[in-house]
Formats: C-alpha cells, sequence, structure tokens
C-alpha cells in the first residue's frame, strides 16, 4: 500500500451525507449515542514493548462534532517526536449548508500550506468528495458508496494526483465476516494487488461504541493498535 493510503482514511472520516438524522457522519460510521468529540490513537507496529501513551503515538485525529451529528472540524497529527524529527498539524473547517457539507478548508499548520476540498452528494448512496491545492490542481478524489439500508460506508475508490496524473488508485471495502467480525479488504487497482486488514474490537464504552481495536495486515501480520476516546453532548 502507497505511504498516502495511510492518510487516506483519515480523509475519508472527513466527508459528509444529507440532511436527514439517519445519513449523518455518525451512522456512516456506526457511532452510537450523540457524539460531541472523538479523538483517535494510532499506534503502528504495536507489539508489548510499545508504551501505549499519549505521547507514543504514530497519529491522532480530533472529531468535533455538532448537534446534528456531522464533524465540524478536524485536526490530523502526524507524531515524528520518536524519531526525533518535528511533528506536523493539519486543521481541517468543514463548511456546512442547509444541513449538508459542502466542502472544507485545510490548513498545514507546520508548514502554512492551505488547501480545500469540495463535497457533492451524486445519490442518495454516493459521495463524491475532491481536494484541491492552493494553485487549483485536483490532488486527489474519493467516491464513496454507503449501503442503501444503515447508510454505513461500504466502498471507497481513492485516486490521487500529481500534475494532473493518477499516481494511485485504490479501493476499499468495508465487510462483515459471518461471524460477525469486522475488516476490509484494500485493493490496488493500478496493479490489481489486493490486502485484507482484519479488526478485532477489545473494548466498548458505556453505549457501546469500540474504544479500543486491533487492526491486523494479512500481508505482513503487521498490528496497528487503536484507541478511541468518546465525549457526548
Amino acid at each position: 500500500m502507497k505511504p498516502f493510503s495511510l492518510l487516506a482514511g483519515i480523509f475519508i472520516l472527513c466527508a459528509c451525507t444529507t440532511q436527514q438524522a439517519y445519513k449523518n457522519d455518525l451512522s456512516r460510521y456506526g457511532y452510537l449515542g450523540d457524539v460531541k468529540r472523538l479523538i483517535t490513537f494510532k499506534y503502528l507496529n504495536f507489539s508489548d514493548s510499545i508504551p501505549l501513551d499519549s505521547a507514543s503515538f504514530n497519529y491522532r485525529t480530533l472529531y468535533d462534532y455538532n448537534k446534528d451529528g456531522h464533524v465540524s472540524f478536524m485536526q490530523f497529527v502526524l507524531n515524528r517526536s520518536r524519531q526525533n524529527q518535528t511533528s506536523m498539524a493539519v486543521n481541517y473547517a468543514y463548511k456546512i449548508k442547509g444541513g449538508r457539507k459542502t466542502g472544507w478548508q485545510e490548513v498545514n499548520m507546520l508548514t502554512k500550506d492551505t488547501s480545500y476540498g469540495t463535497i457533492e452528494n451524486l445519490d442518495q448512496t454516493h459521495l463524491y468528495e475532491r481536494k484541491y491545492s492552493s494553485d487549483n490542481q485536483l490532488t486527489y478524489e474519493i467516491i464513496t458508496e454507503l449501503d442503501s439500508q444503515d447508510y454505513e460506508e461500504r466502498i471507497a475508490e481513492i485516486k490521487q494526483y500529481a500534475n494532473a496524473t493518477l499516481v494511485s488508485d485504490e479501493k476499499i471495502f468495508n465487510m462483515i465476516a459471518i461471524d460477525g467480525s469486522n475488516y476490509r479488504v484494500e485493493l490496488d487497482v493500478l496493479t490489481g494487488k489486493t490486502d485484507t486488514i482484519w479488526v478485532e474490537i477489545l473494548k466498548r464504552d458505556v453505549l457501546g461504541n469500540a474504544s479500543e481495536l486491533i487492526e491486523t495486515r494479512s500481508s505482513n501480520r503487521s498490528k496497528t493498535f487503536i484507541r478511541k476516546e468518546f465525549s457526548y453532548y
């Protein structure tokens, strides 16, 4: 999987839905309750020897939800302190009109680079996101398909561009196994290679939202530990 794909999930989480309450960002990811804020910590190459404290994470993502269940602000932090390098934070401020997200403004707090994105509902179950650089160059686009019954995300295709040339095309399929466990399949459209990531839920909070998870990648058996902190209205 290309380095961009490590961030793809972050961008996908920012897309929007429609005005109805059952098609907001909370329903898209199956979250329960009236979430006000979610902070997610990711620890790559997880093992028992790696501390899981607030300073040792690889990625931290903060999501602020409005009372309609949509993400209104997000901050993504890439922690490089473990490599004795400067860490990076990116802020995303979302535009919401008539109960729907229409796009976002993005600022890299380290480099001060800016970019922006647009969000479009193609129909009841398909979303179309595009991100542009400050000089209006298309850098990536995502088409997401939602389940027609519960409106949870099922398939997302992420295309990345450089100088108007397609450099990455990846499809992510969110699946449910016969035993009820979750996993996803990642397909590199350009090469045809696939990988499967199995999700094990270790803990849930008082409302039933998964608060500790381990994702295991089939190709190399690498593990990612994920901790989620929910606060509610």
